[in-house]
C-alpha cells in the first residue's frame, strides 16, 4: 500500500510540474491567424523539449521576428545553426536579424551563404541593404542589377 501511495504521489507531483505538451497544430493555426504571442507562448513550450525537431525552431525564431524580436530569434537561430550549420532558412533569417540589430557586416556572410543555394531576390535587396550600410555602395548596385535583371 506505502509504495502505490508514493507511485500515486511522485506520478503527480510530475504531471503538476511538467509543462503541457504543446499541441503542433494549435501552434501553428496561431502562427498561421497572425497570432504570433499566441504561436510563440505554445512554441516555446514545444521546443523546450529536448526532442524538439529543428523546423519548430526554426518556426519559433519566425514568430519572434515577425514580433519584431531581434535578440530571442537570435537566441534561438544561433544553436539552431550549431545543430543544423546548413539550414539555409535559419541562416537566411539571422542574417536579417543581424542587419535589423545594425550589424550589417555579420549579416552578410549569412546572406552570402544563403545566396549561393538560392538566388533569391528579396535577399539580395537585402544584402544590398547591409552593403549599403557599410558603404560598399558599387557592390549594392551590383546586387540590384541582378535583381532588375532576373526580374526581366
Amino acid at each position: 500500500m506505502t509504495r502505490a501511495l508514493a507511485l500515486a504521489i511522485l506520478a503527480a507531483a510530475l504531471s503538476a510540474s511538467a509543462a503541457p505538451a504543446a499541441d503542433e497544430g494549435e501552434a501553428d493555426r496561431a502562427f498561421l491567424s497572425g497570432d504570433y504571442a499566441r504561436a510563440e507562448s505554445l512554441l516555446e513550450i514545444e521546443t523546450g523539449q529536448t526532442d524538439a525537431k529543428p523546423v519548430r525552431r526554426l518556426l519559433l525564431a519566425r514568430t519572434r521576428f515577425l514580433q519584431g524580436k531581434w535578440k530571442p530569434t537570435q537566441e534561438v537561430l544561433e544553436p539552431l545553426l550549431k545543430q543544423d550549420p546548413e539550414n539555409p532558412a535559419g541562416r537566411e533569417l539571422l542574417g536579417r536579424v543581424l542587419q535589423r540589430q545594425g550589424q550589417s557586416a555579420l549579416a552578410l556572410p549569412y546572406y552570402e551563404e544563403s545566396l549561393r543555394q538560392s538566388d533569391k531576390p528579396e535577399l539580395r535587396i537585402e544584402l544590398a541593404e547591409a552593403l549599403v550600410a557599410l558603404n560598399r555602395r558599387d557592390e549594392a548596385v551590383a546586387q540590384l542589377k541582378k535583381v532588375l535583371a532576373d526580374g526581366k
